[in-house]
Formats: C-alpha cells, sequence, structure tokens
C-alpha cells in the first residue's frame, strides 16, 4: 500500500488527575505518513498523551482531532489502532477470537477479518490462534495487541513500548514490522529506547514532567541524552519478568539470553547508583560490566523533490540537563 493521507492535530492538550498535571498543554501537527517517537523518562506523561490520542483517556484540556474527527467522534474509530498499556490477558477468549471481535468492534466483514488475520498472522508470526491469550508469555501477548491495532489497517497507530522486555531478535523484528508501516502509516511511537526510535522514527517528541520540552529531527535529539548501558550476567537463569519488577521505571530492560540482561538509564537518573543493590535479590550476579554507549545515528532522509514544502518544526531547550 502507497502513502496513504494522514492527519493529526493535538492543541493545547492537558490532563489533570487528583490536582496534578500529567500532560500540561501539548500542541503538535503531522500530515506525512512515517514514525514519530514519543519519548521522555518516567511520569513525564508519555503513555497519557498517547492514550488520550487513541480516544481511550478523556483529556481535561484541549483539542486533539484525527483525520478532521475529535478523537472522541465514534468516527474517529476507524481512523486510530492503538496497542497503549501492558499487555493484560483478554479473559477466556484464544487469539482468534480477539481478533475476531476486534475485527467486528470496527464493522469489518467475516471474510475480510479472516483475510486480514492469515497476512497478520504471516507478518507478525502471531502464537497459535486456537491458544487461550491468558496462557501466553507477555511478548506474544503484546504481538496480539499490536495485531489488534492492525486488524482494520487504520492510517493512524497508536504503539506504547511495543519491544519492552523483549530478547534482541524480538527488536529487530519490531523494527522491520515498524518500517514496513511507515510508508503507508502514521506511526505514534512511544518508547524509551532512543535506539529504538533512530533506528525507525524521523521525528521526536520528547515529554518531561507532563510538559513537551524537545520537537524535533532524530538525529539532533539522540545527541542530547546523557545515557548508561550496563551487562548483568547472572549464575542462574533469571525470568526478564523478575528483573523489569525491580528495576525503576525508566530503566530500560534487554534480554540477551536467559542468564544475560542489558539495562541503560540516564546517567544523573537519581536511581543510577542503586542499580546494583536492586538486582542483588534477583539472583547472584557474576559479572556487572559497562558496555559502549548504543546511539546509532539513523541515516538520513531521502532528499525530497524539489519545490517541496517543509513543515516547520520547534526547536526547544535542551532536555534533563
Amino acid at each position: 500500500m502507497g502513502s496513504r493521507t494522514v492527519e493529526l492535530d493535538c492543541l493545547h492538550v492537558s490532563k489533570r488527575k487528583r490536582g496534578i498535571e500529567i500532560v500540561r498543554d501539548v500542541s503538535f501537527h503531522e500530515s506525512r505518513c512515517g514514525v514519530v517517537a514519543i519519548t521522555g523518562p518516567s511520569r513525564s506523561g508519555k503513555s497519557t498523551l498517547l492514550l488520550m490520542i487513541a480516544g481511550l483517556v478523556h483529556r481535561t484540556g484541549g483539542t486533539i482531532q484525527v483525520q478532521g474527527c475529535g478523537v472522541t467522534d465514534p468516527a474517529a474509530r476507524r481512523f486510530v489502532g492503538s496497542a497503549v498499556g501492558e499487555p493484560w490477558p483478554y479473559d477466556g477468549l484464544t487469539v482468534i477470537d480477539t481478533l475476531d471481535m476486534a475485527g467486528e468492534l470496527r464493522g469489518m466483514k467475516r471474510a475480510a477479518i479472516r483475510e486480514r488475520i492469515e497476512y497478520l498472522d504471516r507478518v507478525l508470526t502471531l502464537p497459535p490462534l486456537g491458544t487461550t491469550v491468558a496462557t501466553l508469555p507477555v511478548t506474544q501477548r503484546r504481538r496480539v495487541m499490536l495485531a489488534v491495532s492492525l486488524i482494520a489497517d487504520p492510517p493512524i497507530l497508536v504503539w506504547d513500548e511495543p519491544a519492552n522486555l523483549a530478547d534482541e531478535e524480538e527488536v529487530r523484528r519490531v523494527e522491520e514490522l515498524i518500517r514496513g508501516l511507515a510508508g503507508s502509516h502514521l506511526l505514534l511511537l512511544g518508547t524509551r529506547s532512543t535506539q529504538l526510535a533512530a533506528h525507525v522514527a524521523r521525528r521526536a517528541l520528547v515529554l518531561d514532567r507532563g510538559a513537551l520540552v524537545y520537537d524535533g529531527p532524530i538525529l539532533e535529539f539522540g545527541t542530547l541524552l546523557p545515557f548508561r548501558r550496563v551487562e548483568v550476567t547472572f549464575a542462574q537463569s533469571v525470568a526478564p519478568e523478575r528483573v523489569a519488577s525491580v528495576l525503576p521505571l525508566a530503566f530500560q530492560l534487554t534480554v540477551v539470553s536467559d542468564r544475560v540482561v542489558r539495562i541503560r538509564f540516564l546517567r544523573n537518573d537519581p536511581q543510577a547508583p542503586r542499580l546494583l543493590q536492586h538486582l542483588l535479590p534477583v539472583g547472584r550476579i557474576v559479572d556487572f560490566r559497562d558496555l559502549p554507549t548504543d546511539w546509532t545515528p539513523p541515516p538520513p532522509p531521502p532528499m525530497e523533490p524539489a519545490g517541496t514544502a517543509r513543515p516547520t518544526e520547534r526547536r526547544m531547550d535542551p532536555i534533563w540537563r
């Protein structure tokens, strides 16, 4: 499928809960297919903003429009597919039941649903379709969530941490999937991984304490983030979920093997000095080492035809100084 017309407008979007501003006066516009990374430190408001764009959480201020419709308008449902939040089980439903239900809720005919499921099964390498979703590991449940968001092939996708807790092979698979979608969809990618953002996105929006503090090219964004990366080897196998459960929310985990994990975090994070202390209850550690920075600049963007006007991109203050 070729490039499609997309239109997303967020104007002065805010969310307040129990007197606390979770998202503060965020505005941006996007009218091109491609990947826009939305990132920020823990509790920056990233996931809440994505939930509001997906129409899953009410905003307390501002407006959001997708394809010219207000995001709460029932007509907007066919324009947005979302995979936001933890992939909790769909109680009692199998993979195919879940996808059938998602297609029916979007008004698809049964033949079209089955054809789309066959395609998504090939592209996403879904778990066996007769498997109960509740019995699947978290990474496979996340694949089912991605399939639900894609079932009706909407032009705008809203995904939050699609590669969280994934091993390196799964991260590569997610990157390939995103690249394949970027030419014909606007994909809002919530992620704390600057490496994933660098590989697939062309624009970055960075939130800090609910406010938009950077909006610009992904290449410049990468130079602003002073990250540290460590590799930890345990004496015995450990479950990724167990490691993730003891880490602060802003720390990103990559699984290398059943005994080896890599953890990445901001050097100035106040929890950084206590990382080893967090990990000791998980199991006996036999190696703990720093790794080189993993920031890899993306390839330069393709040349645009002469006379094509580029949209204005705002520059804002460097983040997390």
